[in-house]
Formats: structure tokens, sequence, C-alpha cells
């Protein structure tokens, strides 16, 4: 994010020296339209913002419990108490930000526009507006500041004054609960894990079922075990991994399932979520029926946790691999993991990016 501010009341007044450079930001609509659907119709429309190229927008102004907000750029001409106006060289309106709209964003919904990738007069115009608005910038984010304060906490000056910012101004408390409710959802790697592994079927593991994936799976991996803990598992030590988590954390973080093929159990997958941190997926257990060993099943299992991670936000994966396990570390690296640390007996390895 491009920079991060506390709320002030009114009159708010801010020091440039202090203020980041500004970015033009494209944002993903879907989040607009999560937003615009579920809790606030007010969410611009991108495709209504009355530019003729793909629309993008500009980070403005403050950071408020966490969440950073993002206000608008079109090309909106006309002058109001709500709107900064972009001038070009000759004192010119040739667009607007729009503060009025503004909308919380999480992270993993935004990126920057790739500006070096324009041509001809379409980069000229953009590089004109966002010279123009960092020269302003402690103006843009006072407007948006005092907007803020007046849609948020009431300090009106007139009725009149008071139905204009209802009117035209978002509803930034409902807002900001709705950027959390997104970030929620968004998180929920397991649902789209199934999508990602539709052909099987995915089951929670319980200690009701637990008696048949030990056999049919931890039971067929004993070479592991040996190779890692010095002993055969058995049901009594195994079945603690239902509950395992790390210190701290809470248990609906974790995701225990098997990977059902009819009757037959071909998998074990833990994965605890946001955890060393909170953009980060860990994987604590991914095992593989022995009998099933070859057939490409675990590539093809770590491939849908790649992709249903970057769909919901995640932007890293990590995994401990034992300093033993030689073609564990080989399999991890070849689906992009690296080296990062080594944690006692373990090596510490982590994907970045997204998996398209």
């Amino acid at each position: 994010m491009p920079f991060s501010f506390g709320l002030c009341k009114l009159p708010f007044v801010m020091d440039e020296k202090k203020i980041e450079r500004l970015q033009f930001y494209y944002v993903d609509e879907s989040y607009a339209k999560f937003l615009r659907d579920n809790f606030d119709t007010r969410v611009p429309n991108i495709k209504s913002l009355n530019y003729k190229h793909d629309k993008f927008f500009i980070g403005v102004v403050l950071q408020i419990k966490g969440l950073d907000y993002f206000a608008p750029v079109s090309s909106y001409r006309q002058e109001n108490a709500l709107t900064f106006n972009i001038c070009n060289s000759k004192n010119e309106i040739i667009a607007s930000v729009r503060p009025n709209y503004m909308f919380p964003v999480v992270e993993e919904v935004v990126k920057p526009l790739p500006i070096e990738t324009f041509h001809g007069s379409y980069k000229y115009l953009i590089l004109e507006e966002l010279r123009y608005c960092n020269k302003h910038r402690a103006e843009i984010c006072g407007l948006a500041n005092n907007i803020y304060s007046k849609r948020c906490f009431g300090d009106y000056d007139s009725r009149e004054e008071r139905v204009m910012y209802y009117s035209m101004c978002c509803d930034y408390k409902k807002l900001e609960y709705g950027a959390k409710e997104y970030k929620k959802n968004r998180k929920d790697v397991a649902n789209e894990l199934k999508k990602q592994l539709s052909e099987y079927e995915i089951k929670p593991i319980t200690k009701s079922n637990f008696g048949k994936v030990f056999y049919e799976v931890y039971n067929t991996n004993q070479d592991y075990s040996i190779l890692t803990e010095g002993k055969e598992s058995t049901i009594e030590t195994s079945i603690k991994d239902i509950d395992e988590v790390p210190p701290g954390f809470d248990i609906k973080q974790k995701i225990f399932v098997g990977i059902w093929e009819n009757d037959k159990v071909i998998g074990v997958l833990d994965l605890i979520k946001g955890y060393p941190s909170e953009n980060c997926l860990w994987i604590g257990l991914l095992m593989i029926n022995g009998e099933m060993h070859c057939k490409k099943i675990g590539s093809k299992i770590v491939t849908a946790i790649q992709k249903a991670s970057t769909i919901v936000g995640y932007t890293s994966i990590q995994i401990a691999v034992h300093e033993n396990n030689a073609n564990g570390m080989a399999f991890w690296r070849k689906h992009g993991f690296e080296k990062i640390r080594t944690k006692g007996n373990r090596i510490v390895m982590e994907r970045k990016g997204k998996i398209e």
C-alpha cells in the first residue's frame, strides 16, 4: 500500500513532506462488486467512471483500523465540494479524484498500474495526471480525511450539507465491515480447494474415520515415519494430528482433510491458515497413500493448493521438510519452493507469487 494516515478531527491539514508519493492502481472489479452488491450501492462501477481505457484507482487518503482507502480517478470534470479536479499544464480540468466514492481495500485486490507498458498520448495523460496529483497530494489527502470525518461523525454546517454527504458519499463504516467480511470469505481456502480437486471428495478427518485414514495412508508410509521420527507411527500417536496447531493458534485455522477417490483414501492434507504470517498458508502435512505413489497425485494436489491459495488471496505458502528427507526437498523444489531458514531438524521452504 502506498501510505497510511491516522484519522484527524476537522479542520484537517496535512504536511506534504510526510506523505509518500501517490501511485495509480488497478483494483479487482469483483471486489468492488462484492462491496456494491452487499454493502453500499454507491461503490463505483468501474465501467461507469467515464474512462475510455482500462479503469484504475489511485490510493490517496488514510488508514483507519488497519484498512487502506482508495479513491477512484475519472474523467468527471465538474467542480463541487466532494471532488478534487486534476488539471493539465494549461490549467484545464482533464480528470478528477473522487474521494466521496472512496472505499477500503485489502492488499490482494489491488496492483500498481504498469505505466511503462502504455504508449503515446495515453501514457502522457496518465503521467500528467499523476504528476498533478503528487504536486497536490496534501490537498487531496486533506479533502479525503475531511469527507470521511463529516460522513462518519456528522459534523455538518447545515441540513443541506448533511443531505449532500449522505446522498453523494459512500457509507465508509459499512464498507469497512464489508472489507473485513470479504477478507474472511476470501480466506476460505477449503472450499476453493474442493473446486480445484473436484474429481476427488474432500472430507474432514475426524476420530470416527481416522482408523481408515491411518491404515490406508499413514500405515502405507512407515518409511517416512522411520525417517523423520525414528520409529513407525501408530493410531495412538498419529490421531493427535487432528487437534495439533501452532502455539496460540485457534483450531478454526486448521484444515485437516482426507482426499478420497470412491471408497479409497488417497491422501491426507493438513493446512494452517495465516501461519506464520497473515498472508501465508502453511502445509503441515501432505501424505499420499503408499499404493498411489509415482502417479503424480501429489503434484496434482500441490498445484491445486497453489491455485486455491492464490484465488483466496494468500501471497505465500510454506512447509517444513525434515533435513533427512532428500526426496521431499526435491519434490517441493520442483514445485517452486525454496529454502528460507532452518528450524531445528527441519528445512522451512517457501513459494511466493501467484499460480494462474
